[in-house]
């Protein structure tokens, strides 16, 4: 009987390590919005360079919007799951 829970247990460990992977996989979007925001908002004139390059912009922030969402899930899913460093990750997501 013992074998049977701890089996269960194992399969939702599993698919919550799965989950939180490919989150953070994920979250490495940040990568690409920081290399086509940067120079734009690196320059003197940035409001000038933002207008200019304007869908630039916007795919770079749509590139930190998938990255904030991803590395919230990540705390959420875990504190879900009740696993020990989900607790920490969600408050540090939402202080």
């Amino acid at each position: 009987m013992a074998k049977i829970e701890w089996e269960g247990k194992m399969h939702k460990d599993k698919k919550t390590g799965r989950i939180v992977g490919l989150l953070f996989i994920i979250g490495f979007a940040g990568i690409p919005a920081v290399v086509l925001t940067g120079p734009v908002l690196s320059a003197p004139d940035y409001l000038f360079n933002i207008t200019a390059h304007e869908n630039q912009m916007r795919l770079g922030v749509l590139f930190q919007l998938i990255m904030a969402f991803a590395c919230a899930g990540i705390g959420i899913w875990l504190e879900l799951h009740r696993n020990f460093i989900g607790s920490g990750l969600y408050c540090w997501t939402f202080a």
